[in-house]
């Protein structure tokens, strides 16, 4: 929900985001997956704009800042700093954004089949290890756990 402060907002989107991280580990409705890339890639987008506007104001704001020295001239280098690595990250952003959008449409023409329910009784019969690897071996190896060269 947006409450228009900003700090709260941040803050509520990364929760939103850090949910949606461990919901879309295993997802139970892959049909939903165009409408969810685009959904993300509008968030992006609105990222973006988070990004630019905040360089923005530090270099608007840069001719009244200080440093925790209290130097004018390190508060104003630091403003700069900060603002042209904002900029930086909203690049990146778009560039994703960008990508996002490229993998909406072939993922709108997956035609996903119905999802069975995992078997997994969890017992080491199910899993098969490899054979061990004799890269490195030298050639008098004595015991080669019964693989033949």
């Amino acid at each position: 929900m947006v409450t228009l402060d900003p700090g709260i907002d941040a803050a509520t989107a990364r929760e939103v985001l850090h949910g949606l991280a461990h919901t879309t580990r295993t997802l139970d409705e892959p049909g939903d997956m165009p409408g969810m890339i685009e959904s993300l890639g509008g968030s992006l987008g609105s990222l973006r704009q988070v990004l630019d506007q905040l360089a923005n104001w530090h270099e608007r704001t840069a001719d009244q800042t200080i440093d925790t020295t209290g130097d004018g001239d390190g508060g104003y280098r630091a403003a700069f700093d900060v603002a042209m690595q904002l900029w930086q990250a909203a690049i990146h952003v778009e560039q994703a954004t960008d990508a996002v959008a490229a993998a909406r449409d072939p993922a709108g023409r997956i035609s996903w089949p119905p999802i069975r329910p995992a078997t997994h009784t969890g017992g080491r019969a199910e899993r098969s290890l490899a054979p061990p690897s004799l890269f490195g071996a030298d050639t008098t190896r004595p015991d080669t756990a019964g693989i033949s060269r």
